[in-house]
């Protein structure tokens, strides 16, 4: 309080809040949730959902946003002003664009090797699952229909249009300040969004990822974060400066000297947008100094700088590194018409918002959705480097394409070939390092061959396992003399055939105990017919027709496969599973396997198939320039080098081959069809037998247990031993188990 001249007491003014920004109530909701991950481990995962639901949210107006401000920006200009940019300005963005993705596309050959294996997953096979691109959906038949269903570069190439014939009319004013006030509208949606969710979803998805990332995953985000830094070093000290003293004649020093100000602003700010200002201020000056009017600078420059605001510059481009690293960390190897579709389809979509745009790459090149998560909790991570790299690109790209308008411009082609060289050399000796210092973490996936030894089945019933059929008992009575069931209900015990090393179907796991999808599902029978026992006797998979006649065995459960020639010899129950043919080949050599053409270019090689089995005649017929080597167990073609130079087997079967053999590869061949049916050869003429089995394998299939077992023993899913993640409740104060 204070007394004023007549001794009247007053109160001071109340002083006003300090309310925090946006930014730094981000920063802390990112903070926070980074602790809670730390503290509380997965109890964080529920927060998981609060994260998806935010993700989806901030796309609320994405599309549209999209649609009404490329129409409305590039239909705001005027024809001389469209005219210039369009013949002298658009080759500098694509001269921009070639020189950034490229440089991303090399750095992200630093990534380390790989050579952990996993098990089965139809997601890495894409000839497994043929789903063909269609490059015709790029264009907007129906725009409706594009937004409808996501899809981003049609509804850029709509707006593109739009705009375009926007700048030759007359009376478009108001047109114009109408989907100015609809995307003012969008606007206030997308800004209520940022200020009041943002940080809370941000938490949520901190949270969450930090508290369930395993630590072999926190070894490839850090990956994917040095390789980034590394990028962002080579576009903004060495690619891009280089690019714009060729053709403006500008020095590295004079662009240092005008540029630091924006850019130590933008990267202690992460923000780029508040930049421009200081870097109209700091084209223009570089304009003068090669020769440009003030006059004619301030207007080139107060025209092309917001034209670069709006453009997908430097920052959005991280994509081109973002998918490969997704690719890299997921085991996935792209293949060249994969990275031609990540080019044009990551440029046209890059006008949208990033996580729309990593959303909709994911799904195009068949990558893990998961991968979203990682890219949210980096970019939050990164956001400071964001400042300053999108300032530097829009900064030079200015400068150049507002020389290119003024026509001050000029190529000078001794200086361009010796500054590509030193580019050039800059960026793969930058890449070499990253190579060689990244290495150590390349060991971020572990073998799941361990977990393929240690996995068990769940034995309901007695068993005994014999190694020989000589060491089994003799049958009671071939299947003649009375049907199997009968015998098979009277006795109570169950004789079944296996394969030794048909992985993951029946094999030995290291204890030695028989294990597999197959074994376990005998167990399943043996306890639905009410048995005491099960007698496991060793078949072979292609000779075992003689063992179903004779009585030795009731059924055969090991991944056989249905063959016209067998049908000939036994019968079969209905077909339980389908898997996908493929071949098992070296690392080195898996891309000559990849299509069918490439195939058919190889001669003289040698591809293994098992001993009698009727794909020894389908190869054959189908590639008369490979010989066929017949092989007594698949697992020789590992086991004897250069006894092939590929298996052939199913993609389900390899995998887990693989598993033990890392450096060999399965690939399914692209626009493959062949398909593997597996059923349970019965004896002949056992209708009765044959009837119970069907209706086995429907329960089986509809109880959801014959899923169950898929998941568990094919692809793993349910049996990769997963600890708790490290967390301060759990592993230092012990509060929870």
């Amino acid at each position: 309080m204070t007394d004023d001249v007549n001794g009247a007491v007053q109160e001071a003014p109340p002083k006003k809040r300090k309310r925090l920004s946006t930014s730094s109530r981000i920063l802390i909701g990112l903070g926070l949730g980074a602790l809670c991950g730390i503290l509380f481990g997965e109890l964080m995962k529920p927060l998981g959902v609060a994260g998806d639901a935010y993700v989806k949210f901030t796309q609320v107006t994405v599309l549209p946003y999209i649609l009404l401000s490329l129409i409305h920006g590039v239909g705001s200009l005027s024809k001389d002003t469209a005219k210039r940019l369009a013949t002298r300005g658009l080759p500098v963005i694509l001269m921009f664009w070639i020189v950034i993705v490229s440089v991303y596309l090399i750095v992200a050959s630093s990534f380390p090797a790989r050579t952990a294996a996993t098990f089965y997953d139809p997601n890495r096979f894409p000839g497994a699952k043929t789903q063909a691109f269609d490059w015709m959906s790029y264009i907007p038949s129906n725009p409706f229909a594009s937004l409808a269903d996501g899809m981003v570069p049609a509804v850029v190439i709509f707006s593109l249009c739009v705009g375009i014939a926007l700048v030759g009319v007359s009376h478009k004013q108001g047109f114009l300040n109408g989907v100015d006030f609809v995307n003012g509208l969008l606007g206030r949606v997308n800004h209520a969004t940022f200020v009041y969710i943002s940080p809370f979803g941000v938490f949520a998805i901190m949270a969450n990822t930090v508290g369930t990332l395993s630590s072999e995953s926190f070894l490839g985000v850090a990956v994917y974060f040095a390789t980034y830094v590394g990028a962002v070093v080579l576009i903004v000290a060495c690619a891009l400066p280089l690019l714009t003293a060729v053709f403006t004649g500008v020095t590295y020093r004079q662009l240092l000297s005008a540029f630091k100000a924006p850019l130590l602003l933008g990267f202690s700010t992460g923000s780029a947008f508040i930049t421009l200002p200081q870097l109209g201020q700091a084209a223009k000056e570089l304009l003068q100094l090669r020769g440009a009017p003030e006059d004619s600078a301030k207007e080139v420059t107060d025209t092309i700088i917001p034209v670069a605001y709006a453009l997908p510059l430097t920052g959005k481009f991280a994509v081109f590194l973002f998918l490969p690293f997704s690719a890299w960390f997921a085991g996935i190897t792209l293949e060249a018409q994969q990275y031609g579709m990540l080019i044009v389809s990551g440029v046209l979509s890059l006008f949208g918002s990033m996580t729309n745009t990593v959303q909709f790459l994911l799904g195009q090149l068949g990558l893990p959705a998961e991968s979203i998560n990682v890219f949210l909790a980096t970019g939050s991570l990164v956001s400071n480097i964001y400042g300053l790299i999108e300032p530097a690109t829009m900064g030079m790209f200015s400068v150049v394409a507002g020389a290119a308008v003024l026509g001050l411009a000029r190529f000078r082609v001794r200086k361009a070939v010796m500054y590509a060289a030193i580019a050039l050399v800059v960026v793969l000796a930058g890449t070499a390092g990253m190579t060689v210092l990244l290495r150590p973490f390349g060991n971020t996936g572990t073998t799941s061959f361990d977990t393929l030894q240690r996995m068990q089945v769940e034995p309901s019933v007695e068993s005994v396992v014999y190694t020989s059929q000589e060491e089994a008992p003799a049958p009671l009575a071939p299947p003649g003399a009375d049907s199997v069931l009968t015998r098979v209900q009277r006795s109570g015990v169950l004789r079944v055939g296996y394969a030794p090393t048909a992985f993951p179907f029946s094999y030995f796991n290291k204890e030695h105990d028989l294990v597999g999808f197959d074994v376990q599902r005998a167990y399943n029978l043996a306890s639905m017919l009410n048995c005491e026992r099960v007698l496991f006797i060793p078949v072979d998979r292609q000779y075992f027709p003689k063992d179903l006649e004779s009585g030795m065995v009731d059924i055969v459960m090991g991944a056989v496969s249905v063959t016209p020639d067998l049908y000939e010899t036994a019968d079969f129950t209905a077909i339980y599973l389908t898997l996908h043919a493929a071949v098992v080949v070296p690392d080195a050599q898996a891309r000559s396997y990849k299509t069918l053409q490439s195939i058919a270019a190889l001669k003289g090689k040698r591809i293994a198939v098992e001993k009698g089995s009727y794909y020894a005649r389908l190869l054959r017929a189908v590639a008369p320039n490979f010989t066929i080597v017949e092989l007594d167990d698949p697992m020789d073609f590992f086991r004897k080098p250069g006894v092939a130079d590929a298996l052939y087997t199913s993609a389900e079967e390899g995998s887990a081959y693989t598993l033990m053999y890392p450096k060999h590869k399965v690939v399914v061949p692209e626009a493959q069809s062949q398909q593997v049916f597996l059923a349970y050869p019965v004896p002949r003429g056992q209708p009765g037998w044959t009837g119970f089995l069907n209706n086995w394998l429907t329960v089986e299939k509809d109880s959801g247990l014959g899923q169950a077992e898929y998941d568990y023993w094919v692809t793993g899913k349910t049996a990769v031993e997963k600890k708790p993640r490290w967390s301060v409740i759990r592993d230092v104060l012990h509060w929870v188990q």
